[in-house]
């Protein structure tokens, strides 16, 4: 049963927030998207949804995995629009105190992705504890702590995604630099917050910033340097493996 809906062609007038909108609905799924992390009670929305489950409803939750940054070597970065922040282990802990048992994970990747069925009643003993809850703490502080060393010379940084951002705190402001985007959209742009204007690849440009650091998704990366290589320019490319510069 449709709940409510952002789209203007399926909402109707009579449809609202739940739970308020459906009290005295029972449903035998419940899907909960990318909508966690700006929920200022997750536990509060997860207990009325148990409430309105059937026994051995299914609830499918995704939200993104903060986790992902850590493995990508980068530091854990905050959203704006984002007031929770979920690693795997806190998420079945959130989930089986609300009374959802987690039944199936999803493939590892950027958002965490759990199928968990309603138990009988929320649950007071928490079977997924980590062993040492601050390690991702920790790991965060070191990568932060060793982000790379920049030359003293011209620089090129390629891409603008939050590594992007935690690089350029190191910048001098007499450094010569310059930030490559391939999508055409960003050109003519700056770098928000900084005065770096935002440019294509060209043979040009990196002949003049022989050092080029890859500040966009690691996903990307082989592409971009397949790319690079058809320009014929020597440079020396700067990545994160995911552990090191």
């Amino acid at each position: 049963r449709l709940v409510s809906d952002w789209s203007s062609d399926v909402c109707s007038s009579d449809l609202g927030y739940f739970p308020g909108a459906v009290p005295d609905e029972f449903f035998d799924v419940v899907v909960a998207q990318f909508l966690l992390e700006h929920t200022e009670d997750p536990g509060e929305f997860l207990h009325a949804v148990f409430e309105r489950c059937t026994p051995e409803a299914v609830l499918l939750v995704q939200v993104p995995d903060i986790d992902s940054y850590l493995n990508a070597g980068q530091p854990i970065y905050l959203a704006h629009e984002h007031i929770q922040y979920f690693r795997r282990a806190q998420l079945q802990i959130l989930l089986e105190r609300q009374g959802f048992a987690p039944i199936a994970w999803g493939t590892p990747g950027p958002s965490l992705i759990c199928a968990a069925r309603r138990m009988p009643a929320p649950s007071t003993k928490v079977t997924s504890v980590e062993q040492d809850p601050l390690a991702a703490a920790r790991l965060c502080a070191h990568i932060f702590e060793n982000r790379p060393k920049l030359p003293d010379g011209p620089v090129a940084f390629y891409g603008v995604s939050p590594t992007l951002h935690w690089i350029l705190q190191d910048v001098s402001p007499s450094q010569e630099v310059a930030v490559i985007v391939d999508n055409p959209s960003c050109h003519g742009w700056n770098v928000p917050a900084h005065n770096y204007s935002i440019f294509p690849p060209s043979t040009e440009l990196l002949r003049a910033f022989p050092d080029v650091f890859l500040t966009l998704n690691p996903i990307y990366h082989q592409s971009v340097l397949t790319q690079r290589r058809g320009y014929g320019v020597p440079l020396r490319v700067h990545l994160n493996s995911g552990t090191k510069w």
